[in-house]
């Protein structure tokens, strides 16, 4: 088993010190103010702050609001319907339907018509003003935080959330701060602007807050809602809120020697893999690692061994095809993951050896083929025995597939045996091929190929399987391919009305 040391560089994502989070998921703003009189904010407004979990299409009912309608019919009723939330991202805690903050119309505002039927949940829509019915005035709906407590630093703070809303022109959200409660200041989006609107899905916004530390400071939401129309839905929405520092401390790293600097490896062999780490990792951190598909694609990686700290012992798969690929590690708490290495593995997992013809007639020259898919560029030492006491040889042969001929005078069943090494790396297979020589052609032929007998014979055909041993391990009729599955020699006969072979066949 070979084990290789190999070197790369880990970098985490920058670590986060946090002031203050909400997520909502208790079900309420906890601490917060919603629908306050903020910037000439509603404290009864028709569009209010609500937090739930609208995950299913919005349908209510609005009447006529004879206060704000110039022409109205107090008995009319009409039915207005919003979407369903669409599912969170995996940044929002409790991801893919967890409550959030959000704008709600209220059927029950003002003087609404009896025979209106208001919904069963908080819907997920507003209402835009008008004259004309449903007529509702122009307002604005204002939530904010509690005091945020900043301590004294040096790093700039931070605000990040996700919103949504698609609004319009006259119908859109902002976002404020204020260090004293009273005085609100606006902030930008990333995306450029104050005016939070024209997105129908969660976005990820993170803002720098303009102030000196330390400090205390409040957040605001607010919605504003215009006359002129124009707009649609869904309203404005917030999660996932979060006031905190990027961490002053270089993020943890982890530094691993590779020793040579290109690695061959045989596959099914070991593969140890040390480093030293910087910075913090939590306790409950794994890191593991990777390798890549043959093109060196990560997007769907294998995961060859697992550990708390150095060394970490891994293996290679058996399976794998010969070729070029690289390793990296991933780090599970802090994530981080590491520049790539090559590796190139050596592999026989697609190794076949076959005899032609099977079976030979005594005095006749068999000609064995040892090739398959998947195999590694040469050159190659191939050690063998034709099993008829002749002995073993070896040759050499540039490239795979490589032919081999033996002349073999007496009848009789031969195991033939073979050894490829691949010279560069020391990589090796065995393989094995009954034979079988008789002066009768007719005899049935028994082959070995990937862990199954294969028996081709003229007529139907009796098999026995014995150990090495000469236990009697199976006897029935060969109709189809029959495994073996364990090393080990097996002496097999097999039977037909046009007489009998029997072969030793080495499973490797």
């Amino acid at each position: 088993m070979q084990h290789i040391l190999l070197t790369l560089i880990v970098s985490a994502a920058c670590a986060q010190t946090i002031f203050y989070q909400e997520d909502f998921n208790s079900g309420s703003a906890a601490g917060w103010t919603l629908n306050s009189s903020d910037l000439g904010g509603s404290t009864d407004p028709y569009n209010r702050w609500v937090v739930d979990a609208p995950y299913t299409p919005s349908h209510t009912q609005t009447s006529a609001n004879p206060a704000f309608c110039q022409f109205n019919d107090p008995q009319f009723c009409q039915t207005v319907s919003g979407p369903a939330a669409p599912s969170q991202p995996s940044g929002i805690t409790g991801n893919p339907n967890s409550p959030f903050l959000y704008i709600s119309f209220n059927p029950s505002w003002g003087t609404p018509t009896p025979a209106c039927t208001a919904p069963s949940q908080t819907p997920f829509l507003y209402i835009e003003p008008t004259q004309m019915f449903p007529c509702y005035p122009a307002q604005s709906a204002f939530a904010k935080t509690g005091p945020i407590s900043i301590p004294a630093g040096t790093q700039a703070v931070k605000v990040s959330f996700f919103w949504l809303c698609q609004g319009g022109p006259n119908a859109y959200g902002q976002v404020y701060y204020s260090t004293n409660g009273t005085t609100w200041n606006p902030l930008s989006s990333r995306g450029g602007g104050t005016t939070f609107n024209q997105r129908s899905n969660w976005y990820a916004d993170t803002i720098t807050l303009p102030i000196t530390r330390p400090a205390t400071v409040y957040l605001g939401f607010r919605f504003v809602n215009n006359s002129g129309g124009g707009g649609s839905e869904p309203p404005f929405g917030i999660d996932e809120l979060r006031v905190w520092e990027p961490s002053s401390s270089p993020p943890p790293s982890v530094t691993i020697t590779m020793t040579p600097p290109v690695a061959q490896v045989c596959a099914g062999s070991g593969l140890t893999v040390s480093f030293s780490t910087t910075g913090t990792f939590d306790p409950s951190n794994t890191f593991t690692v990777q390798l890549s598909d043959a093109t060196g694609s990560f997007s769907n990686p294998t995961a060859i061994g697992s550990g708390s700290s150095s060394p970490i012992s891994c293996l290679i798969p058996s399976t794998l095809p010969s070729g070029t690929y690289r390793v990296r590690i991933v780090s599970s708490s802090p994530a981080a993951t590491s520049n790539d290495e090559p590796i190139t593995v050596i592999s026989f997992a697609g190794l076949t050896c076959n005899a032609n013809p099977n079976p030979a007639t005594p005095g006749s020259t068999v000609t064995f083929t040892l090739g398959g898919t998947g195999l590694p560029n040469g050159p190659f030492s191939i050690t063998w025995d034709p099993d008829d006491g002749s002995g073993s040889q070896t040759t050499s042969a540039a490239a795979l597939p490589a032919n081999l001929t033996h002349t073999y005078a007496n009848q009789g069943a031969y195991a033939v045996s073979f050894r490829i090494t691949h010279t560069g790396s020391g990589c090796f297979q065995d393989c094995a091929v009954p034979l079988v020589v008789s002066a009768s052609t007719a005899l049935p032929q028994i082959s070995y190929t990937e862990g199954y007998l294969q028996v081709q014979s003229a007529s139907l055909a009796s098999i026995e399987i014995y150990d090495g041993l000469g236990r009697l391990l199976y006897r029935g009729i060969a109709t189809g391919p029959i495994p073996l599955p364990e090393t080990g020699v097996y002496l097999v006969r097999v039977s037909t009305r046009e007489g009998t072979s029997i072969a030793r066949v080495f499973v490797p």
